[in-house]
């Protein structure tokens, strides 16, 4: 199981709530972010696995295009960086 990427800071409160210094508005663990005009889901979806083995729920819904991203404990940054990377290649104009 990975560690937490700030590992080596000392918790900032009681040992009942470890917080490692951030704050309780910066623990999310599930967004939804829209995806610009255009996007066929299924495509996109297809194309992260495949290229870059990542696997994300890309939906729809009313017609706009949508990313779920759901960090786990097992996440670590390199992780959404990768993802990040990979979704602004793929939906770039020159994709």
């Amino acid at each position: 199981m990975s560690r937490p990427a700030n590992h080596g800071s000392r918790p900032t409160c009681r040992p009942d709530r470890l917080t490692f210094g951030l704050r309780e508005q910066d623990y999310v663990q599930l967004a939804i972010v829209a995806l610009p005009a255009g996007i066929d889901p299924d495509a996109l979806k297809v194309r992260l696995y495949d290229n870059y083995h990542i696997e994300v729920p890309v939906t729809e819904h009313l017609g706009q295009a949508f990313l779920r991203i759901s960090v786990q404990g097992y996440n670590i940054q390199s992780d959404l960086d990768a993802l990040v990377n990979a979704v602004v290649a793929l939906i770039s104009p020159e994709s």
